[in-house]
């Protein structure tokens, strides 16, 4: 089964789905000690995709070394968006690759991403926002719309 999913990341006039929290690990001089590469290909702002597995992926690097960073636990949230920006509760996410549950993002070695393969077939239509949350970097979100 397949999917029309629409896909972007809020800017002005959607800051709800730019969401930075604190704390943070952070270096010496106050500035978080990790880079968040923002979400990865295939995830386009404001671009379509035709499949039923929606891949969210990530990378971190550290600052003063340049070297990914593998050692975080960084989790995955979902919820439909509602009237006027406003979201519902959190909402089971499901991973479609088999070997893999729950809401917490794999790492990969081969790419040094961190990933998860949301399974879209699994949600009714509508618009969501999700969000990774990571010690790392704090929480990022992004939105996806399915049709």
């Amino acid at each position: 089964a397949s999917c029309d999913c629409f896909i972007g990341v809020g800017t002005d006039g959607f800051s709800d789905f730019l969401l930075v929290y604190d704390p943070v690990e952070l270096d010496p001089t106050g500035e978080p000690a990790v880079a968040f590469s923002g979400f990865l290909a295939p995830y386009k702002p404001n671009g379509y995709v035709k499949k039923g597995t929606f891949p969210i992926k990530f990378q971190l690097t550290d600052k003063a070394t340049g070297a990914p960073v593998q050692d975080t636990e960084a989790f995955l949230t979902v919820r439909r968006r509602g009237e006027a920006g406003s979201h519902s509760d959190e909402i089971v996410a499901f991973e479609s690759n088999g070997g893999f549950t729950g809401n917490r993002f794999r790492y990969d070695a081969q790419s040094n991403t961190h990933q998860y393969n949301l399974d879209m077939n699994a949600l009714p239509p509508g618009d969501y926002v999700f969000t990774l949350t990571s010690s790392k970097v704090g929480s990022h979100s992004g939105f996806v719309a399915r049709k």
